[in-house]
């Protein structure tokens, strides 16, 4: 840290400012959060995680009176409210606001004397279970007028979010996506574009769940490895290694980076979109995506994607069905994340390629055979035909 002297009086230049304080009310709040004022969806946020009985617990805290922890956000130059700590709050009271859930049915701190401050009979049991519009008046305002303390930091450089955001959910521990896809920012707006297409959206068969962890962008960030790399495995340190070196080529401007990215595009937009089509697969699960991916940048320009699509279906439907006994299922048991084990999955895959390919083409030329002999017979009949009406 750098300390420069003016007078006797010495400086010091702090790594970052400090942040202001601010404090909204919940009315306040939805309706920033709905006119975008309040940004809840940053970068290098994780997803909504929480589920109902938090959510149920955090509204009757807001009842009890207990202190909830302040929320920390970067302000842009257009006032907006970007949320590095305090999504699932701030998301669980719009919610509740909303509509979406009801409160719990248990309070630990609300009696008679605490409902007696209305100056009207108001229960537990008017509460109790009941959506945010079925409430009193008296309780609604009580949530209303709540307000939340807000901790906001302005000209922070992305190196410092990404830092904040580590320091800020170390109570809450990230998991390894959460972690890598912060190292990732770079790159996440064409995450983001592939795993909104139709591919992803459509087809793999990943539940709701899992892309709330982030699956679906892990198995983007592995394809992307496994195509820049001849072999890859995929562990926690292989993917922050590949992270690291493709940062570094896209800061230089070096052309492996646009390449890399518009490859992917290529492939999981187009190719893959008239391969598929729109209709779900059951057999089509994360730890087989990256190797149809590898696969097919190497064989699209000579393979229609209809007659990928068709392989990959039966390939799946072979190899990784219950009754299936293909040495392919050893390779994707636990879905191991070896370098070994992951080239072993992309080899078996490829030569059940070309043996399909190889038979496809077989069929063709015996079918195209067979025509060429239906039309030699039919043209000596018709030359019998023209002689014998010549006579």
């Amino acid at each position: 840290m750098d300390v420069k002297t003016k007078g006797e009086k010495k400086v010091m230049n702090l790594a970052i400012e400090k942040p202001t304080t601010k404090t909204l009310g919940v009315r306040r709040i939805v309706k920033d959060v709905k006119s975008g004022k309040i940004d809840t969806n940053h970068r290098v946020q994780r997803r909504l995680t929480w589920k109902l009985d938090q959510k149920q617990g955090l509204m009757a805290s807001i009842l009890e009176g207990y202190d909830i922890p302040s929320i920390y956000a970067i302000e842009d130059e257009d006032g907006v409210l970007s949320l590095l700590d305090g999504k699932q709050r701030i998301t669980a009271t719009v919610q509740f606001i909303e509509g979406e859930y009801t409160l719990g049915e248990a309070f630990t701190d609300l009696d008679e004397e605490y409902f007696s401050q209305f100056g009207e009979e108001i229960a537990l049991d008017h509460i109790a279970g009941k959506y945010y519009n079925e409430l009193p008046k008296e309780i609604q305002d009580e949530f209303q007028t709540f307000i939340y303390n807000f901790r906001i930091y302005k000209k922070l450089t992305d190196d410092q979010v990404k830092n904040l955001f580590y320091r800020l959910n170390r109570g809450t521990a990230l998991n390894s996506m959460e972690l890598l896809r912060v190292d990732a920012d770079f790159m996440l707006d064409e995450i983001q574009k592939l795993e909104n297409g139709n591919f992803f959206k459509n087809v793999v068969n990943m539940t709701e769940n899992a892309r709330n962890r982030f699956t679906d962008q892990e198995v983007i960030i592995q394809s992307m490895a496994l195509l820049y790399y001849e072999e890859v495995g995929f562990s926690k340190k292989d993917m922050k290694d590949f992270v690291k070196e493709i940062k570094e080529y896209k800061e230089k401007g070096v052309q492996e980076y646009d390449e890399l990215i518009n490859m992917m595009n290529e492939i999981i937009l187009d190719y893959f979109k008239k391969a598929f089509g729109e209709e779900k697969i059951k057999e089509l699960r994360k730890v087989h995506i990256p190797t149809l991916v590898k696969l097919a940048s190497k064989v699209m320009k000579n393979v229609e994607p209809e007659k990928f699509g068709e392989w990959a279906r039966l390939f799946l439907q072979e190899n990784t069905g219950r009754g299936s006994n293909s040495d392919y299922k050893v390779y994707i048991s636990g879905a191991t994340t070896k370098k070994e084990t992951i080239t072993d999955r992309y080899e078996f895959m490829l030569k059940d390629f070309e043996r399909y390919i190889a038979k496809l083409d077989s069929k063709q030329e015996l079918e195209y055979n067979d025509i060429n002999d239906a039309t030699n017979v039919t043209e000596e009949i018709m030359q019998e035909e023209t002689q014998e009406i010549s006579i």
